[in-house]
Order: C-alpha cells, then structure tokens, then sequence
C-alpha cells in the first residue's frame, strides 16, 4: 500500500486488522465501493463502527517490526449497538453465540449461530445516509427475531416486523425472519 493506505476499488475489501480503540483482536475492516466501511468483531460478532471517506492506514501494522494498531480513514458514524445485537425469541436475553466464518465472494457476509440458529449477516453502505443496511438470513428461527437498537440520533427502518424505539429494537416475526434488512443511519 502507498504510504500505508489502503484504498477500495470497484469491489469490496476485506481486511484483517486490529484498529486503534477496538478491544478485539479479531476485527474484521470491510471497505465498500462507494466510502462506506465497516468494522466487523469476529470475537463479538458484531459490527463495531462504521466510517465513510478513506478506508485504512496500515502503516503501523506493516513497518518496521509490524502489529501496530491500524487506523480508518474517514469520518466515523453510530452503527445502531454496542451489544450483539440480535436476539431470538427474547430481547432482553444475551444469546449463545458462535463464529462459522466469513465469505469475501461479492458483498461480504458472516456467519454465525445465535441460540444454535444459523445466521448469515451482510452489510451495506445505508441509502438513507450515514449508515448501514444490514442484510440477514435467518435459518428456521424457532421464535420472533430481535434486532437491537440504540435510538438516539438514529434512522431507523426495517424490510420485516416493526421498530419499537421504546423498547430499542427491531421485532421480526418468524414468518419474515427468512430474510430482512435493518438500516440504521445519522437522522
């Protein structure tokens, strides 16, 4: 990379890192044609932040001896959580969860069990503005899906079931928890 920067083309990158004022030391850095990136915790599985401009300076992680933090390049926006933010069948319960990987193909997607529910996540730069639509498979989930949400200062808006704001979440029926989007974006 020139000067440490990486930048993205016409297709997404992926990018294992480890960015300054993450507390992961599995994150996953997802630039998206178009200035939209996001930051993936493979050990939370959760988005982390999300920024638009610039996509990384790897320079700390690639000089000298290496394993500096990186840093993003860009401003940065509120990504809807700062907890897993899904749920099955109650919303206030922390579910058991586990990582099954992740496919760069097209738009990246991970995956992962909630509860022992296969789950498949993507993410998209958000068309209502500074944020992300986030793009979900659930596989026969045995209740209602849950997707929290910090509302403040937040859009939100969801292809399946309804947003709660009161109750700071997303609820999705089973009958549409096949395959739903949430987009969170800066009102």
């Amino acid at each position: 990379p020139k000067n440490g920067v990486l930048e993205v083309g016409s297709e997404p990158r992926v990018v294992r890192v480890h960015v300054a004022g993450v507390d992961s030391g599995r994150s996953i850095a997802v630039g998206l044609p178009g200035g939209v990136n996001y930051l993936f915790d493979a050990e939370k599985l959760m988005v982390r932040m999300g920024w638009t401009g610039g996509f990384l300076n790897v320079s700390r992680d690639r000089r000298s001896r290496g394993g500096g933090p990186c840093s993003i390049l860009g401003e940065k926006f509120e990504v809807g959580s700062d907890v897993f933010p899904l749920r099955i069948g109650n919303a206030q319960r922390i579910p058991e969860v586990r990582f099954r990987g992740y496919s760069r193909m097209g738009n990246p997607a991970f995956s992962y069990e909630v509860d022992g529910v296969e789950v498949r996540q993507t993410a998209t730069g958000s068309a209502e503005g500074q944020g992300l639509t986030y793009g979900f498979e659930v596989r026969d989930a045995p209740k209602e899906v849950y997707f929290l949400v910090k509302p403040e200062g937040l859009e939100v808006t969801s292809t399946a079931g309804s947003w709660e704001p009161k109750g700071g979440y997303v609820r999705i029926p089973v009958r549409e928890s096949k395959e739903f989007f949430v987009s969170v974006a800066r009102k």
